[in-house]
C-alpha cells in the first residue's frame, strides 16, 4: 500500500494473490489458473468487511467502556489504521 497504512491479514493476502495472478499472465499460465487466482481474489476481497467487523468487535471487547471513549472509536482506529479514509 503507498499510504503508510498497516494492512490486515486478509489486505496482504489479497496482494499476494494478485502478484501471483500477475506471474501467472506474464508466463503464459493457462486460462484455468488465471481463473482460479482471480476467483481466490474475489473471495478474499469479499470477506474484507467481515475482517472490519471483527477488529473493530475485539477493539470494542479491550475498550474499558466505549461511551468512556465516544461512539464509533472502533471504526474511527480501523479506517485509521487500515482503511482508506474515505468515510
Amino acid at each position: 500500500m503507498t499510504n503508510n497504512k498497516q494492512q490486515t491479514a486478509v489486505q496482504e493476502h489479497i496482494e499476494w494473490l494478485k502478484e501471483q495472478l500477475q506471474q501467472c499472465i506474464d508466463d503464459g499460465y493457462s486460462s484455468s489458473w488465471i481463473y482460479a487466482y482471480k476467483l481466490a481474489i474475489d473471495n478474499a476481497e469479499s470477506l474484507l468487511k467481515k475482517e472490519q467487523e471483527q477488529i473493530e468487535k475485539a477493539f470494542r471487547i479491550g475498550a474499558t467502556h466505549e461511551l468512556v471513549f465516544g461512539g464509533n472509536l472502533a471504526e474511527k482506529y480501523y479506517n485509521k489504521t487500515y482503511g482508506d479514509d474515505k468515510q
